[in-house]
């Protein structure tokens, strides 16, 4: 789920960790959070960020990872149910993805309306690398932070290959 929709400059997944740029209460930091080695268990890093900012950032990712679902009661919440079991029961420990930031998440949304999740994260990705803020980095491919409201609200969203609607949506 979240690799399809990864934006180039601000996210990174690969097979066993997602990475990305955040803004903080403080700044900004880089994220990462990846399977611990034979355990059912995720590991979160985080760099650059002012202490004042961990348990932000460490409540963020549980969100994102919906950590706090309990497995064996969603199965059995669904076990009797003729379209969720089998689905449930297919896909012990499957989790609901959540979002880093609300603003991000409504952002996308309007992004993906009526088109593929190719084509939203296109849009996404021309939105960061004209809006976006740069930042100091030590991975190559994590460059910038998604656009903040105001930079959205001041810029223009012209030539980006938006409807006039989702540029009115702003």
């Amino acid at each position: 789920f979240l690799r399809r929709r990864a934006i180039p400059g601000v996210e990174r997944v690969d097979d066993s960790t997602y990475s990305r740029t955040v803004r903080t209460g403080n700044g900004e930091a880089i994220v990462s959070v990846g399977l611990v080695d034979g355990e059912h268990a995720l590991e979160l890093r985080v760099n650059g960020a002012d202490s004042m900012d961990l348990f932000e950032l460490s409540c963020a990712a549980r969100r994102v990872f919906d950590t706090s679902a309990d497995p064996s009661q969603i199965a059995q919440a669904f076990r009797s149910d003729p379209i969720l079991g089998p689905l449930a029961a297919a896909s012990p420990g499957l989790r609901i993805p959540g979002a880093w930031d609300s603003f991000e998440c409504g952002v996308r949304a309007i992004l993906g309306q009526q088109v593929s999740v190719s084509a939203a994260r296109t849009l996404a990705t021309r939105l960061v690398e004209r809006m976006g803020t740069a930042v100091k980095s030590t991975s190559p491919c994590l460059t910038a932070l998604f656009p903040s409201a105001q930079s959205i609200a001041e810029g223009s969203l012209e030539g980006l290959g938006l409807m006039r609607g989702r540029i009115a949506a702003r």
